[in-house]
């Protein structure tokens, strides 16, 4: 992208920061419905009621940061023009992009719209999964919370010996919910995993056709 962009490469890698941030928006718009909603069944459970509270802070954090970023009457703002300034510029053009992305909210409300779904589906996955090998008895809020959690904490890039981020994770937090020891949790990312591996080789194809292009007119 950034080399078929090459004067707005800036534009273009906030595109795929703001892709990952609204991402992260909504996965913890999903956890903290689930946790409002179910609000009497994990109060008796400590560890997750524990997270309510943070998950909440960094949610409308986030979306206080966004409504800021996106400001128009703030970017108007004399002292905001002073400010940018005395800061390296590289931290102007990084504000003027994702101000730039708010300009629209019609492609802000897409892109979480796009977001939710790609992230309902990979619970659906999740609960069709338990089903298939036979599991039938946890409520949708087990897969409502843990597998947004899930997913966020496998982001974060530290790896247990002998074991993935993702199935350690996810057998915690439905171990943790459910009060039982089950292993629908680890045995459900990993195929998921799998599944999203099979899926990026379809991906590939059209990643290596849209390479040769740029190559070629590099090479012209």
């Amino acid at each position: 992208m950034a080399r078929e962009n090459s004067a707005k490469k800036m534009i273009v890698g906030t595109s795929v920061l703001v892709d990952r941030v609204i991402g992260l928006f909504v996965m913890l718009g999903i956890a903290s419905l689930t946790l409002l909603v179910n609000h009497e069944r994990i109060a008796d459970i400590p560890m997750i009621s524990g997270i309510t509270v943070p998950a909440l802070i960094l949610f409308f954090a986030m979306g206080s940061f966004f409504g800021l970023a996106f400001s128009k009457r703030l970017h108007a703002l004399p002292f905001v023009e002073k400010f940018f300034d005395k800061i390296p510029a590289v931290i102007r053009k990084l504000y003027e992009a994702f101000h730039g992305f708010g300009r629209s909210k019609s492609v802000f409300i897409k892109a979480c719209l796009l977001s939710a779904g790609s992230q309902i589906m990979a619970i659906a996955f999740m609960y069709i999964f338990a089903l298939s090998i036979g599991v039938n008895d946890f409520p949708l809020s087990v897969f409502f919370f843990s597998v947004p959690i899930g997913f966020i904490i496998m982001s974060v890039p530290i790896a247990p010996a002998g074991l993935g981020v993702g199935q350690v994770a996810f057998l915690t937090l439905f171990n943790v919910y459910t009060g039982v020891e089950t292993q629908v949790g680890p045995l459900g990312i990993t195929a998921f995993q799998v599944f999203s591996f099979f899926l990026g080789i379809v991906g590939a194809f059209f990643y290596m056709q849209q390479r040769k292009k740029i190559s070629g007119e590099v090479t012209a």
